[in-house]
C-alpha cells in the first residue's frame, strides 16, 4: 500500500514539475532610435508596440532626466535639447504599464561640436560706371574654383558703355575673371548674346550650368558646348547628379531627367524664389520657397517628391519666405521676412539675428548655417548661437550664398550700381 501511494505521489510530482509555467501578460514595448543629433539637440524615433497609450515616458542619461512626458502616438519623434556639444550620451527610457516598470533599449550617440566664427574676409567689386551691375547666384566647386552669375557692364575700348554684359565670373582661388556665356536671342535660332544670367549650379567638378530666363548654357572645363531651351523660366536650380530641378517666377517648376525636360504644375502663380533638395536613401525631395509680394495668401512652402508630385509644408507664419534649407528634412530653416526654424512641426523665429530682410539661407550641417540679405546682413550659426558679422554691412544686399568646407562666398549688389562678392575663409 505504501508502495502504491508513493508511486502516485511521485507521478503527481513529475506531472507538476513538467507543467509549463503560466506565461506572463504581454505589457508591450517601446523602442528608441536616433534620427539626428546636432550640437545641443537630438531627435529620437519612438515606436510603441502593444502598449496602452497614452503612457508616461521618462528618458534619462545617467541620473539626468532629459525627457518626461506622456506619449500618445505609437510612431512619433521625441525632441531633446539642453545637451552639450561634442559629448557622448547613453540614453534609456523608462515607462510603466499594468503596474510593471519597463525600460526601452539604450541609445548611444555623440553630439556635434560647434564650428568656428573666425573668418578672414575679402571683398571684390565689379563695374559701376557703365550700367547697373548685379550678381544673383554662386556655386563653389572646390577651394580654387567657383562661379558667380548675373550681369556686369563695363566700358569698351572707346570709353563708352558696352551693352554686352559679362554674365559669368570665375574664381581661381585668388582672383575673379569676367567671362561671357552665350545664349540664344530667340530659342534655337542662330543669333546669340551674353544676356544676364540668374542661376548657376555645378553638376560635377568639370561641368556647370548657368541659366538665362528660359535657357541653360552647359559648360565643361570652362568651355561652353551646349545651349538648352527649357519649358520654364528659371531663377534657381538644384541638382542631384543628372537630375536637375528648377524654379522661377509665376509658379514655374521644371525637371530635367533622363535627357528630357518637363514642366511641373505647381498649383501657384506666385514667384518661387528658392529651391533646396535632399536625397534620403535614393528618395529625392525638394523644397520650394514661394512668396508673392502682392498676395499674402501665396506665402507657402511647396515640396516635390516622386519626380513630379507637388505637396506643401504647413507655413502658418503669414510672413514672406524667400529661401529655404534643410539637411535631412528636419529641422527646416527659412529666410525672408525673418529667419525661422521648424524643429518639430511648428515655426519659431530666430530672435538672435538681425531684423533686415534675408535673401538666402544655406548650410553644410546643423552646426554650420549661413544667412544673408539686405544692407549686407550676414550671419552664421555655429551649433549654439547666431553671430552677425557687422563688419560686412554694405549699402546694398547679398542675394546668394555658397559653402564648401571652410570656404563661404556671398554675392549681390551695391547701391552705386556695382556688383559685390565677399569671400570668407575659416581660420
Amino acid at each position: 500500500m505504501k508502495f502504491i501511494l508513493s508511486f502516485v505521489l511521485l507521478l503527481a510530482f513529475f506531472a507538476f514539475s513538467c507543467k509549463s509555467p503560466t506565461a506572463p501578460s504581454n505589457n508591450g514595448s517601446i523602442s528608441l532610435s536616433l534620427e539626428q543629433a546636432a550640437s545641443t539637440e537630438a531627435w529620437l524615433k519612438l515606436t510603441a508596440s502593444d502598449v496602452t497609450l497614452p503612457v508616461n515616458l521618462m528618458i534619462r542619461s545617467g541620473n539626468t532626466i532629459l525627457f518626461n512626458s506622456n506619449v500618445s502616438s505609437s510612431d512619433s519623434f521625441i525632441y531633446i535639447d539642453s545637451l552639450l556639444p561634442n559629448r557622448s550620451y547613453l540614453l534609456q527610457g523608462f515607462f510603466t504599464t499594468n503596474n510593471i516598470q519597463q525600460t526601452t533599449n539604450k541609445v548611444t550617440f555623440t553630439t556635434m561640436d560647434t564650428t568656428s566664427n573666425n573668418f578672414t574676409w575679402q571683398t571684390f567689386t565689379f563695374g559701376g560706371n557703365a550700367g547697373s551691375c548685379n550678381l544673383y547666384d554662386v556655386a563653389i566647386v572646390n577651394d580654387t574654383l567657383a562661379y558667380a552669375v548675373g550681369s556686369i557692364y563695363l566700358t569698351d575700348s572707346t570709353g563708352q558703355p558696352d551693352p554686352n554684359a559679362y554674365n559669368l565670373v570665375k574664381w581661381n582661388g585668388e582672383n575673379w575673371k569676367l567671362l561671357r556665356t552665350q545664349f540664344y536671342t530667340f530659342c534655337n535660332q542662330s543669333s546669340t548674346g551674353s544676356y544676364p544670367t540668374q542661376a548657376v549650379i555645378a553638376i560635377s567638378d568639370t561641368e556647370i550650368w548657368t541659366s538665362s530666363y528660359t535657357e541653360v548654357a552647359v559648360s565643361s572645363n570652362s568651355k561652353e558646348f551646349r545651349i538648352i531651351c527649357t519649358p520654364v523660366q528659371i531663377s534657381k536650380m538644384f541638382s542631384f547628379n543628372n537630375t536637375v530641378y528648377t524654379v522661377g517666377k509665376n509658379g514655374n517648376i521644371g525637371l530635367y531627367s533622363n535627357g528630357a525636360w518637363q514642366k511641373i504644375e505647381s498649383g501657384t502663380t506666385a514667384d518661387i524664389n528658392d529651391i533646396w533638395g535632399i536625397n534620403i536613401n535614393g528618395n529625392i525631395k525638394v523644397y520650394c520657397a514661394v512668396s508673392d509680394f502682392l498676395q499674402v495668401s501665396e506665402h507657402k512652402i511647396l515640396t516635390v517628391t516622386g519626380g513630379n508630385k507637388v505637396d506643401s509644408v504647413r507655413w502658418d507664419v503669414g510672413r514672406e519666405i524667400h529661401s529655404i534649407w534643410t539637411e535631412t528634412g528636419f529641422p527646416i530653416y527659412t529666410a525672408g521676412d525673418g529667419v525661422f526654424e521648424n524643429k518639430l512641426g511648428y515655426w519659431e523665429e530666430e530672435k538672435q539675428v538681425s531684423a533686415f530682410y534675408s535673401r538666402n539661407i544655406r548650410g553644410s550641417a546643423l552646426n554650420d548655417i549661413y544667412v544673408c540679405g539686405d544692407y549686407g546682413f550676414f550671419a552664421h550659426y555655429n551649433g549654439i548661437r547666431w553671430t552677425v558679422f557687422k563688419n560686412l554691412y554694405i549699402n546694398g544686399a547679398y542675394l546668394s550664398i555658397a559653402i564648401k568646407d571652410n570656404l563661404v562666398i556671398a554675392v549681390g549688389y551695391l547701391s552705386n550700381e556695382q556688383a559685390v562678392i565677399i569671400v570668407g575663409r575659416r581660420n
